[in-house]
């Protein structure tokens, strides 16, 4: 006999009570069915995510929404004159320019 069995015996059957609590749980333990596998999508994040799952399903069976990419910013280019300020700015620096070279004529 092995020692599976042996304990299975002294055990007796699933309503044992032993001496103390550690013998009636363990005889618990070995009377306890073997778990059952429940195989499901254990992704959390997936449609058809399975929370008694056990065993992971094929991952590719797993279902997600279909996720739309961020669309690129638009990028508008400015021209110089519609920068703000720079049409200002030109007409300082040319009469600036001018009253300089009117300053060495």
């Amino acid at each position: 006999d092995s020692l599976f069995a042996e304990m299975e015996e002294w055990c007796g059957d699933a309503e044992f009570e032993g001496e103390d609590e550690w013998e009636t749980a363990f005889c618990a333990a070995i009377n306890a069915e073997p778990p059952v596998a429940v195989i499901g999508c254990m992704d959390d994040t997936a449609n058809n995510y399975n929370a008694d799952a056990t065993e992971d399903s094929d991952p590719t069976a797993c279902t997600f929404d279909a996720v739309e990419p961020e669309p690129e910013p638009e990028v508008v280019e400015e021209e110089a004159d519609e920068v703000p300020g720079f049409g200002l700015l030109s007409a300082v620096a040319a009469i600036g320019v001018v009253l300089l070279l009117r300053r060495r004529l």
